[in-house]
């Protein structure tokens, strides 16, 4: 009897394990198996739910909590001590390594700054609390225009969406951080997980899209848009049942076409296209084979 109910306890255990590790899982599948190491790796941060609490992110970036503005999934105030998982996007190709793109409708979101935010009390998800809001300050070398705020979601089969949550509550500012002084970008937002401020595309869009070659197959492809002078990447989806892939891109847009294409598990195919979109452009797709070193060292360099 006694045997019996420590095996009990030890399979409960696991299971309650097992639950906290699933909140770690990549936030989307994809057809390319990007290894774990090169996923943006998080931070990790606590501060107490009871007071105003200014959360030195490194850099100058400065995440600040008003006190009384988490709750837990109840709805109920919480006080204590509330633990922070908070992944920040740096390049253009974190955006692709963590399965984002900018995709809105046949738009094109224009990122100022994007960051994972996950708050956890008693490793239960906390939430902030309705009419509150979370400000984030980021360093920018660029001019901040005017924005809204987005937040991040997945739409199934494994598509991820920006929605706006916030109209022109974003704004150029400076502040002090240990005594050293930064300028950039400052937004609130009302929602936690994938946050981003940025500023939607106006104005004409041209198709852009990619025949895959004889050999390639759609479910082991992504096919990627990355911007030149823009904190941006679209991903090209899949046109109905055909081996083509398109999306809308603004007129007069310079970037890279990139292919990625991985048939079998660690045996990579790689393009990379620099072009200009003037007019609507169906390219040929012909990757070549190559290893994943190479593709990050050219992500990275774009």
């Amino acid at each position: 009897m006694k045997l019996n109910i420590l095996i009990l306890f030890i399979l409960g255990a696991f299971i309650g394990c097992q639950k906290d590790v699933d909140e770690f899982q990549p936030y989307v599948q994809t057809a390319v198996d990007f290894p774990e190491i090169l996923k943006p790796q998080p931070i990790y941060r606590q501060f107490d739910a009871g007071i105003d609490s200014e959360i030195d992110l490194g850099a100058g970036e400065v995440l600040f909590f008003p006190a009384h503005s988490m709750v837990n999934n109840r709805g109920e105030l919480l006080t204590g001590k509330i633990d922070l998982e908070i992944t920040k996007i740096a390049k253009k190709a974190d955006l692709i390594f963590s399965y984002l793109n900018s995709n809105i409708a046949s738009t094109q979101l224009n990122n100022y700054h994007i960051i994972n935010i996950k708050a956890f009390a008693n490793k239960q998800h906390a939430l902030i609390k309705p009419g509150h809001f979370v400000t984030l300050k980021s360093p920018m070398d660029n001019a901040v225009t005017a924005g809204s705020v987005w937040t991040g979601v997945v739409a199934p089969p494994n598509i991820f969406e920006w929605n706006a949550v916030g109209i022109n509550n974003i704004s150029a500012t400076n502040w002090d951080v240990g005594g050293t002084d930064y300028s950039g970008i400052s937004y609130k937002t009302k929602k936690l997980g994938w946050i981003s401020s940025g500023q939607s595309s106006s104005g004409a869009v041209h198709s852009l899209c990619v025949n895959l070659g004889d050999g390639l197959k759609p479910a082991h492809t992504k096919v990627y848009f990355i911007f030149d002078d823009q904190f941006s990447v679209a991903e090209l989806k899949e046109f109905s049942d055909t081996k083509q892939f398109c999306t809308d891109i603004p007129n007069n847009t310079k970037g890279h076409l990139i292919i990625i294409n991985e048939e079998e598990k660690g045996n990579f195919r790689f393009q990379d296209k620099a072009i200009t979109i003037s007019g609507d452009l169906t390219i040929q797709a012909q990757p070549r084979k190559t290893v994943l070193e190479n593709i990050v060292t050219t992500l990275n360099s774009l």
